[in-house]
């Protein structure tokens, strides 16, 4: 199959002729499960329900929402037993396990496939020019290659003739990378050093180097950064990009399903990838939401014929974008991802308030310059008792002007009496869960089982 030629089509594609397609796609998909996997076999069968009913997404209200809880407890029984011809399994997958015990699904060779497809997608629409050198600051175990028995530095660049998962499939330049483990002024004099085109990390990662390079000009080659793996809020963006002076994208992707939506560079929404899932956002009642509603993100994967996960909740939050495009593509699209709602779920009611409001007090156009200077990392932790304490590296002591500065932002934060809040200022802060660094943690939210490390 010409991909690309395929991809282009399918972008602009009438609302008619994508309901068509998919009729198609899920045609085979609910045959496929009805016959082959025992989960979707039994369950059919109790709610009456032919599979040969199902041909569009709302179609897909027939059937129950697959919960994270029933993957983990039934992956065996959401295993195919067979695979259509030309399919073969590839590899397991687990999640970080951020919001509680990780999960593990089975992908085909196809499904390993779309990953560098759907991405080589999201690079077009950013206008990336795949001549050019990627730099990545990821973890290790991305990084290595599991053959080599040489343990390297911490500090090693590691070389790849070709970009990540995406040089698999088309020519690109070079790819290097650094381990996320590295302190962040190492991760600078890397980056001073490489000089690269573009630069790939996590969205917390991207925000700790935007306040390092606040005393200093970011490479100049830089055209373009990537955020991956964690929420890109809209204040975290606008640091990023005012200090490094390109633009930052974001991409949404699950292990569990691949490649859901990558943003385009005109409108800045996140298109759906509509070859690789079909997506619902539901409200609290498993019905539609409509139009500038937040809801639950629902994906129905359809490259994996080794596991297929027909509805299934992602434990995320999004809103669907309305109206067309400024970019002119169709696909179905958000407007934002809104994170975690199975923290969200597991935190009392006005957690998320004081979190946006530390995040307003960093924001870049509302704190003083000679304020924000010192900062190099963040993070505010909130505990049992519901006291929070913020927790600040800095280079230097923090001013009483700082911390006046927050605790205006605090006690705004949700119209009623504040939480005690305790700013402290610590030479290092922990990590999160999965080796990612997270800037909001909570006692409320149960660590994991395990804590794997997982190509996102």
């Amino acid at each position: 199959m010409d991909w690309s030629r395929e991809l282009i089509r399918n972008e602009f594609l009438e609302t008619a002729n994508r309901r068509a397609w998919q009729a198609e796609i899920l045609g085979d998909l609910m045959a496929f499960a009805t016959t082959q996997v025992p989960w979707y076999r039994r369950q059919f069968r109790q709610l009456g329900i032919d599979g040969k009913d199902i041909q569009c997404v709302e179609d897909l209200a027939q059937l129950p929402v697959l919960t994270r809880e029933e993957l983990q407890a039934n992956g065996d029984q959401l295993l195919a037993e067979g695979l259509p011809d030309g399919h073969r399994i590839d590899r397991k997958v687990s999640t970080s396990g951020s919001t509680g015990q990780p999960v593990e699904v089975w992908h085909s060779e196809h499904s390993i496939m779309m990953v560098g497809i759907m991405t080589q997608r999201e690079l077009r629409w950013q206008r990336f020019d795949p001549a050019g050198t990627l730099a990545m600051i990821r973890s290790l175990h991305e990084l290595e290659n599991p053959h080599d028995k040489q343990t390297q530095p911490l500090d090693h660049s590691y070389h790849y003739p070709r970009w990540f998962n995406v040089g698999n499939h088309f020519q690109t330049g070079p790819g290097i990378g650094f381990a996320d483990t590295n302190p962040v002024d190492k991760q600078v004099a890397w980056l001073d050093r490489l000089d690269p085109d573009y630069l790939i990390a996590q969205a917390t990662r991207l925000e700790q180097l935007a306040l390092a390079y606040q005393h200093h000009a970011p490479p100049a080659s830089l055209r373009a950064l990537r955020a991956y793996a964690q929420q890109l809020t809209p204040q975290m963006q606008e640091r990023i990009e005012t200090v490094f002076g390109v633009p930052v994208y974001q991409s949404y992707a699950l292990n569990e399903a691949g490649p859901v939506a990558g943003q385009c560079r005109e409108g800045g929404r996140l298109h759906v990838h509509m070859e690789n899932c079909l997506v619902e956002v539901l409200n609290a009642n498993d019905k539609p939401c409509g139009p500038g509603e937040i809801g639950r993100i629902i994906v129905t994967p359809l490259a994996n014929a080794a596991m297929p996960l027909i509805r299934y909740d992602t434990g995320d939050l999004g809103e669907l974008a309305v109206g067309p495009c400024p970019c002119g593509r169709t696909l179905p699209a958000f407007t934002a991802i809104h994170g975690r709602y199975r923290r969200l779920a597991l935190q009392p009611r006005d957690s998320w308030a004081y979190w946006i409001a530390i995040q307003r007090a960093l924001s870049p156009s509302l704190i003083a310059a000679e304020l924000l200077a010192p900062i190099r990392q963040y993070q505010l932790h909130q505990y049992r008792n519901q006291s929070y304490e913020l927790r600040i590296r800095a280079s230097e002591t923090l001013s009483d002007a700082f911390h006046h500065h927050i605790r205006k932002f605090w006690e705004q934060a949700t119209g009623e009496p504040t939480h005690p809040l305790a700013i402290v200022q610590m030479d290092e802060i922990p990590w999160g869960r999965a080796l990612k660094f997270e800037n909001f943690t909570s006692d409320f939210v149960p660590p994991p089982d395990n804590e794997p490390l997982t190509r996102s």
